[in-house]
C-alpha cells in the first residue's frame, strides 16, 4: 500500500524521460515541430475515429460527423493544403511516436484493464490511433470544482462515443494516457490483492464480515444476492449503491485506449467504503464495513490512491 504510489511515480518518471528523449530525436530527424506533429496526428486519426463514432449508440444522440473533434470537411481542407514533402515528414514522425500509444494499449490489455475482445477490436478499428483528451468548457470546470460530478454515463459511454469538444495537444495526450494507465494498474493491483485476500478467507470458511467482503456480481446466485443485500445494508450502503454493486455490467465503450471500457457504477463508487477491481471484462468489488472504524480507516487509505479521472481520456 505504501510502496504503490512510489512505484507508479518511478515508472512515470522513467517513461517521461524516454518519451521526451524520443520526441526530441524524432522532431529533429524529420525537421518538424512538436506543434505541427501534434496537429497532424489528430487529423491523421480523425477519419477512422469519426467512422466509429457514427456507428455507435442511438441515432438520437449519435454524432454523425465530427466525433473526433474534427469534421470530414475540416480534415479534407487540412490535407489538401498540406505540402507533400511536409506530409511525408510528419507521417514518418507520427508513426514513430504512435509506438508509445501502442505500448500503452498493450499494458492495459496485459494487466486486465481491457478484454481480449476489446484489444482485438481496437487494433482492427484504428490504425493511426491517438488519445483525444478534450478541452473542458469553463462552465464544466466550474461545476467540477463546485462538486457537481458528471454521471457515469457522461464520463464514459457517451464520451467514448465521440465529442465535438476541442482536442488538447495530442503529443501530451499520449504521455498523459500512459501515466494514467500506470497509475490505474498500480491502483488495480492493490484493490485486486485486497479482493483476493477476502475471497480466500471466505473460501476457507473465515467470517470477515466485521471488516469487509469480496463481491463478484457475475458469479452470484439469487440466494447470494439476497444474502449480500442484507449484508451491504448493514454496512451502510443505500439502496441504489447496493443495486449498483450487485449488478453485472457489460462494456459499452469501444475505445478502451481512451476510457475505462466499462459503464462505471458511479453510484456505488461514491460510497467511501466501496472499491472496485477491473478484471478483464468484469467488475469486482470490495465493500468494507461502514460501521467499523478500522475498516473505514483502511478504505480511506485505499481511496487516496485514486488515479486520474479516466473520463478525460476520450
Amino acid at each position: 500500500l505504501v510502496q504503490a504510489p512510489a512505484k507508479a511515480r518511478f515508472e512515470n518518471n522513467k517513461f517521461r524521460e524516454r518519451f521526451a528523449k524520443s520526441l526530441f530525436e524524432v522532431t529533429k530527424k524529420h525537421d518538424v515541430t512538436e506543434k505541427d506533429l501534434s496537429e497532424f496526428m489528430h487529423y491523421d486519426h480523425a477519419t477512422e475515429r469519426n467512422i466509429q463514432t457514427q456507428s455507435i449508440g442511438r441515432k438520437s444522440n449519435r454524432l454523425e460527423d465530427g466525433g473526433s473533434g474534427l469534421t470530414e470537411k475540416e480534415i479534407r481542407q487540412y490535407f489538401n493544403t498540406l505540402p507533400e514533402n511536409k506530409r511525408d515528414a510528419l507521417s514518418k514522425a507520427a508513426k514513430e511516436m504512435r509506438k508509445f500509444d501502442e505500448e500503452t494499449l498493450k499494458l492495459k490489455y496485459t494487466y486486465g484493464l481491457i478484454t481480449d475482445t476489446d484489444y482485438a477490436n481496437i487494433l482492427q478499428a484504428y490504425k493511426k490511433h491517438v488519445p483525444l483528451m478534450r478541452i473542458e468548457p469553463e462552465e464544466m470546470i466550474r461545476d467540477l470544482r463546485a462538486g457537481k460530478a458528471r454521471t457515469g454515463t457522461e464520463t464514459t459511454t457517451q464520451r467514448a462515443k465521440g465529442s465535438a469538444l476541442e482536442v488538447s495537444d495530442v503529443v501530451n495526450n499520449i504521455m498523459a494516457d500512459r501515466e494514467h494507465a500506470i497509475n490505474l494498474i498500480h491502483k488495480n493491483r492493490i484493490n485486486k490483492s485486497v479482493w483476493n485476500f477476502l475471497n480466500l478467507q471466505a473460501k476457507r470458511g473465515v467470517d470477515t464480515s466485521d471488516f469487509g467482503v469480496a463481491i463478484d456480481p457475475s458469479n452470484m446466485t439469487q440466494s447470494d444476492i439476497i444474502k449480500m443485500t442484507t449484508q451491504l445494508d448493514k454496512y451502510g450502503l443505500t439502496e441504489s449503491e447496493i443495486s449498483s454493486v450487485l449488478s453485472s455490467l457489460e462494456s459499452e465503450a469501444i475505445d478502451a485506449r481512451d476510457a475505462v471500457p466499462f459503464r462505471r457504477p458511479s453510484t456505488a463508487l461514491q460510497a467511501q467504503n466501496v472499491l472496485f477491481v477491473r478484471d478483464g471484462n468484469k467488475f469486482k468489488y470490495v465493500v468494507f464495513n461502514g460501521q467499523s472504524e478500522q475498516a473505514m480507516r483502511f478504505a480511506e487509505q485505499l481511496k487516496i490512491l485514486k488515479p486520474a479521472d479516466p473520463s478525460k481520456f476520450v
